[in-house]
């Protein structure tokens, strides 16, 4: 399952089920388009019940967080709100951080070390060098 973070519960004001949902689908997608195993998913659901559940999840958390509703009267003005296009933005930005661990460490795997912090955090990290590949032959480079 999604590895939700603290940060993103507060963010979703303690229900993140939308989240977990779309992280189920995206390690769904993943394994079947694209024959890449990013995390666990629930294999008793079709991905496409998963896509149309995730679009209307994803409407939902729109108007959940700015507050404003939609219907096919007012889908222009709906979608030209500042408020709606930030609440998108910012719920895009929240599913993304859900999925990029687990695509960062399945795809590059034998050469990352994936860590998150958070902000203002302090990080010590120690990279012994020339331990990957050589830097430089000096002048032995003939």
């Amino acid at each position: 399952m999604a590895n939700i973070s603290q940060e993103l519960v507060q963010f979703a004001k303690g229900n993140a089920d939308f989240y977990v949902a779309f992280a189920d689908y995206h390690n769904h997608k993943a394994a079947e388009d694209w024959h890449q195993n990013m995390g666990a998913y629930d294999k008793n659901v079709s991905l496409s019940e998963k896509s149309d559940k995730i679009r209307t999840a994803f409407f939902s958390e729109i108007e959940k967080m700015s507050g404003c509703k939609m219907d096919e009267s007012n889908k222009d003005s709906y979608f030209a709100n500042p408020v709606v296009r930030w609440s998108m933005m910012s719920i895009v930005n929240a599913a993304i951080n859900v999925v990029l661990p687990g695509y960062v460490t399945s795809t590059f795997a034998p050469f990352v070390d994936f860590l998150l912090v958070g902000y203002a955090d302090t990080l010590k990290l120690r990279v012994p060098p020339k331990t990957l590949y050589t830097v430089s032959l000096g002048n032995l480079a003939a």
